[in-house]
């Protein structure tokens, strides 16, 4: 991340092989395992593209909530339960280990107890969606200083991928509010 334009994550699992773009004007979203990737222009700003990105295309980044400056406001006005764990080892570094239920989700965070009190490991699941899925990411080498060309932010497709166009989400109707009931 780059502030305040610019956002990179890249995306590997069993699951997932994908790569996200954001360079201060448009989103790209780049399957590698499909081989293919879509644009879309967005507002200026990590957080106001994010936004516009989620609302309009049902596109959501796993962890980018971790790069906002109001990740407590996002964390704390949906949980229900806390609970301080204690101190575990993260890949042998002794983390502080919390664990926040949000009735939907629930997210358990390992804190760095050193002098840099970074997030070592963040595990979320999601208990409503179909399956519980959980995932499961393990931050290391952290670098909150670093100098980033912004040549890294921005998608140059490889010979033989297709570009496909991003599908506008449907929108699901707010409870209570029948055609016409709009205020």
């Amino acid at each position: 991340m780059k502030r305040p334009d610019r956002l990179r994550v890249n995306a590997v699992g069993d699951l997932v092989n994908k790569q996200f773009f954001f360079d201060g004007k448009t989103i790209t979203l780049y399957d590698k395992d499909e081989e293919v990737y879509g644009v879309i222009d967005v507002p200026p700003s990590i957080e106001e593209a994010l936004d516009k990105a989620h609302k309009d295309f049902g596109l959501r980044v796993a962890l980018t909530d971790l790069a906002s400056p109001q990740l407590w406001d996002h964390i704390s006005r949906k949980i229900e339960h806390s609970l301080y764990v204690g101190v575990h080892k993260v890949r042998g570094v002794p983390c502080h280990h919390l664990a926040l239920d949000g009735g939907d989700v629930h997210l358990q965070v390992w804190i760095d107890t050193g002098t840099k009190p970074l997030p070592r490991k963040v595990v979320f699941l999601q208990k409503k969606l179909e399956g519980s899925p959980q995932w499961t990411a393990y931050l290391s080498d952290w670098k909150t200083a670093p100098h980033l060309a912004d040549a890294l932010f921005k998608f140059t497709p490889p010979t033989g991928v297709q570009k496909i166009k991003f599908v506008p989400a449907k929108q699901t109707p707010v409870p209570g509010e029948e055609k016409g009931d709009k205020p």
